[in-house]
């Protein structure tokens, strides 16, 4: 199929298949992905992953690339209190840079459970902690 017809058919410009094909396009949404996969006959499937521990899903993900392993305990503590932990300041940096956002909101949501503190409170210290590592993630600004 063309980019002219697959532009056509789906209600997406040209320029756009283009940049798509090209691997040039910063951003495409969902409603124009969808309407792209509709005309190819792909149909897009997505499913909620759970987590049985958020904070040990972050832990895991912050940990990946360190010899040191920050423990969920460690890391319910400081979301709750706002502190960062001296030894696992790189983890967390990885955690607010790399993690995915649902791994995050799982761990928000445990260390809220677990801590009696807001899960709005919880985000002002993360989005704090971004500030003060200089993270580059969008999600923090």
């Amino acid at each position: 199929m063309s980019q002219d017809l697959l532009a056509h058919f789906s209600g997406v410009s040209r320029v756009t298949i283009n940049e798509l094909e090209g691997g040039s396009l910063p951003e495409l949404g969902l409603t124009k992905l969808v309407a792209i996969l509709s005309v190819l006959g792909v149909a897009l499937h997505t499913e909620r992953k759970t987590f049985k521990s958020g904070l040990a899903a972050a832990c895991t993900t912050a940990s990946i690339s360190y010899q040191s392993t920050m423990t969920p305990n460690t890391l319910k503590t400081a979301l709750a209190s706002g502190q960062l932990p001296a030894p696992f300041i790189a983890h967390i940096s990885t955690l607010l840079d790399e993690a995915p956002m649902q791994i995050i909101v799982a761990a928000v949501k445990e260390a809220a459970e677990k801590s009696g503190v807001a899960p709005k409170q919880i985000w002002k210290h993360l989005k704090g902690w971004a500030s003060d590592l200089k993270s580059p993630r969008v999600a923090w600004r």
